[in-house]
């Protein structure tokens, strides 16, 4: 990773159509939770290995551009801003994408493996040990998303992120979710590495948001404060950076024929990351 970013107030969402978005959903689904059901659904395999599950549910992604952080509810607006980004030749890693197939999954690994006829309930303990183990799984392989990326985007939406005020710490911020702050901590954390640029010619979805827990009592909350990145960026001046994409770059979403089109698309996605680091330079916070 080269660098984090959070994007504050986040609440943009260009125009893009809803079957879209199903599409791009249906995509990550049919790409890797089907394959990866029919792995754990296998009578012949009695021992699981992580490595093949964390292959299987995360795409394998080479010159991974930009790893999306956010919160499960802007779900439908992060999707649209992936696939703007996409068009002009960036890769995009939405991480709500597979954390929803990671609820999926564990259902599908309950009903097979937990589920006691006899009482028509769900075994506990054994419930807790995959539940535990496929978030462990999943938490490492996205670190190792991130780590990948050169870039990390935190959008920080009201959804995201709350603001508290503690002793000595007015208007902190923190966050609801485990997964964000995991992921946060982690882009806190890992070690910076330089920009990947290379040289080429043009011519040769359980539904449990955040630690909420829907029980029969009132749901369960846990808090935690969220660690800065290295730059935080207005809603209105990524919004402004966004605008400069349409007219002035290559749409790659349209049918046209681009001789060596892979590295015409590579050139152009460097280009951009490198607008919106000047970007962030000029109008963005540093970490203090």
């Amino acid at each position: 990773m080269y660098k984090s970013i959070q994007i504050s107030n986040f609440s943009y969402a260009p125009y893009i159509a809803a079957r879209e978005v199903r599409a791009y959903k249906e995509k990550i689904d049919s790409a890797y939770l089907e394959p990866l059901k029919a792995y754990l659904l296998d009578d012949s395999n009695e021992i699981f290995s992580a490595d093949r599950i964390q292959e299987k549910l995360f795409p394998t992604i080479k010159d991974n551009n930009i790893f999306l952080s956010h919160a499960h509810k802007d779900e439908d607006d992060v999707i649209k801003l992936a696939i703007y980004l996409e068009k002009y030749g960036l890769n995009v890693f939405v991480d709500s994408l597979v954390w929803e197939n990671a609820r999926n999954l564990l259902k599908v690994i309950d009903e097979e493996y937990c589920w006691q006829e006899s009482s028509k309930t769900y075994n506990y303990y054994q419930r807790n040990h995959t539940t535990a183990n496929i978030y462990m799984i999943l938490n490492t392989a996205l670190h190792k998303m991130i780590d990948q990326s050169e870039l990390f985007l935190f959008l920080g939406s009201e959804r995201a992120v709350k603001v508290k005020d503690v002793l000595n710490s007015p208007n902190k911020e923190s966050v609801r979710s485990p997964w964000i702050y995991s992921e946060l901590v982690f882009a806190n954390q890992v070690q910076r590495k330089d920009k990947i640029r290379t040289s080429i010619t043009q011519e040769s979805t359980y539904k449990n948001e955040s630690a909420s827990i829907a029980m029969d009592g009132r749901p369960i909350q846990f808090d935690y404060d969220k660690p800065d990145l290295d730059y935080s960026l207005s809603q209105y001046n990524f919004k402004n950076w966004l605008n400069t994409l349409p007219g002035n770059h290559t749409d790659y979403s349209r049918e046209l024929f681009i001789p060596n089109i892979e590295d015409s698309r590579k050139i152009q996605a460097g280009k951009l990351l490198d607008s919106l680091y000047k970007e962030v330079e000029n109008n963005g916070n540093p970490r203090q």
